[in-house]
């Protein structure tokens, strides 16, 4: 993650934001798959923001899961990452259902 573009990114949205006005459209993912990668977007955008000087607590968690989503459209080693997590879920799964069913 681009410590520099995302605080540009944060930036700009702090300019736009409303307090107390609710965008349509930020729900959670219902993709196993995308939620994973927002996810784990959400956690690099926690990061840099600490890495800046900055506390997750200053930030709503509609601010941090937008800034989550952006990351994702933007960096797709989130998504491969979550594909890989959410094959090794599953097929770990299917190893206990197996071990179960044997």
């Amino acid at each position: 993650v681009d410590l520099n573009s995302l605080q540009a990114e944060l930036d700009a949205y702090m300019t736009e934001y409303s307090f107390g006005f609710r965008k349509s459209g930020t729900s959670v993912a219902s993709n196993p798959v995308e939620r994973i990668a927002i996810s784990l977007a959400r956690d690099a955008v926690k990061k840099a923001l600490a890495a800046k000087g900055k506390s997750g607590k200053d930030f709503t968690a509609e601010q941090i899961n937008e800034l989550a989503v952006a990351a994702v459209g933007r960096n797709p080693a989130f998504t491969a990452q979550a594909e890989a997590i959410h094959a090794a879920k599953k097929a770990a799964a299917a190893e206990i259902l197996g071990d179960i069913a044997a």
